[in-house]
């Protein structure tokens, strides 16, 4: 029987698991400001600490659409 585990970015999964494919990980997003960074390889973890201590707002998350998550699914 084939499967296929999906979780958001917050998902911790070791090396191995993502090189076997068997789970794949859906982004979230985190706003600052109205500013949006995606939760995936691009993420600038640096940037998004500096931007994060000089708002005077928290930042804000947003979990993955069920359509991306059917995407992934689907792919």
């Amino acid at each position: 029987m084939a499967y296929k585990i999906i979780g958001d970015s917050c998902t911790d999964i070791t090396e191995e698991m993502k090189r076997e494919g068997i789970v794949s990980l859906v982004p979230l997003t985190l706003s600052i400001q109205g500013e949006e960074f995606i939760d995936d390889e691009t993420f600038d973890q640096k940037l998004f600490l500096e931007k994060m201590k000089a708002s005077p707002e928290c930042p804000k998350s947003a979990c993955p659409s069920p359509e991306r998550y059917m995407q992934e699914f689907e792919g």
